[in-house]
């Protein structure tokens, strides 16, 4: 533990002697260790004619005057609920804070495409459940920002192919045709995406949902036989989580399944695999 809070105090301390910008993420064990850093409680030297800012860095009774050039500065990254349920109050006001979500990312056209999605996965989960059902009983880990999160992440990635482009002295009108085909491109491409999420119960119950899915993909989600000799067949991946709420039969064959509660930790688990 000493170790990993070293390298990444260390990190930080680099990047004050550099003048650079430094982002903390998923490291909460750091921020005892930064308490002059975050408070700003700088140490002022003037050494011929030059004056030097530093900070103290601190790992458990141990600290160290570390030199702080211009244009340092500090981001810390934190799930929303993260901060309000876990930070302390102290720590959250040393900060300026900023809330960054996909939708504020989006441009009208693709919170459009969201809407669009939201109610295409609320159709299929009242198909499937009638009208109490929630799109996550019909698409596996789905929640309330899913739709913003993939719209943004396909739109990106047809930038990356290239949809995006105008062709050089297009005219208005072909740019918003340029713009409506990728907008239906994206629109496409999300569905798909979350058909795979599906669950099999809501394939065979949801008619708008079959209608984006080939007939092919229906087969392999009929049990998990069928899984395990289409991915023998079709040279699937080598590793493959199935999520199931039924449970397992057993299936002969070099497979074993694993119940998750009997898996006490992640090195447990690859030991398995």
């Amino acid at each position: 533990h000493d170790l990993y809070l070293i390298q990444h105090v260390n990190r930080v301390k680099a990047a004050m002697a550099a003048g650079e910008t430094i982002v903390l993420w998923n490291l909460d064990s750091i921020y005892e260790s930064l308490y002059d850093v975050l408070n700003q409680r700088y140490v002022i030297r003037t050494s011929g004619g030059r004056t030097r800012r530093s900070l103290r860095l601190a790992i458990g009774a141990r600290s160290q005057l570390c030199p702080v050039e211009d244009g340092f500065r500090l981001i810390v990254v934190v799930e929303k609920d993260h901060a309000y349920q876990d930070l302390d109050l102290p720590l959250l006001n040393r900060f300026e804070k900023y809330l960054v979500d996909p939708e504020r990312l989006l441009t009208a056209r693709q919170l459009d495409a969201v809407a669009q999605l939201d109610e295409w996965m609320l159709t299929v989960a009242g198909e499937v459940g009638g009208a109490a059902a929630d799109i996550g009983s019909s698409f596996v880990g789905a929640h309330s920002g899913t739709a913003s999160s993939l719209v943004l992440a396909l739109a990106e990635e047809s930038d990356r192919q290239g949809d995006h482009k105008q062709r050089t002295g297009s005219s208005g009108d072909d740019a918003e045709r340029d713009e409506d085909t990728t907008y239906f491109k994206v629109l496409n491409r999300a569905r798909q995406r979350l058909a795979a999420l599906a669950s099999p119960f809501a394939l065979m119950h949801s008619p708008r949902l079959r209608e984006v899915v080939a007939s092919e993909d229906l087969e392999h989600h009929a049990s998990l036989k069928a899984l395990i000799q289409w991915l023998d067949t079709s040279h699937g991946a080598d590793l493959v989580t199935v999520l199931t709420r039924t449970p397992l039969l057993v299936v002969d064959g070099p497979w074993r399944s694993v119940r998750l509660s009997e898996v006490p930790s992640e090195a447990h688990m690859i030991s398995l695999l």
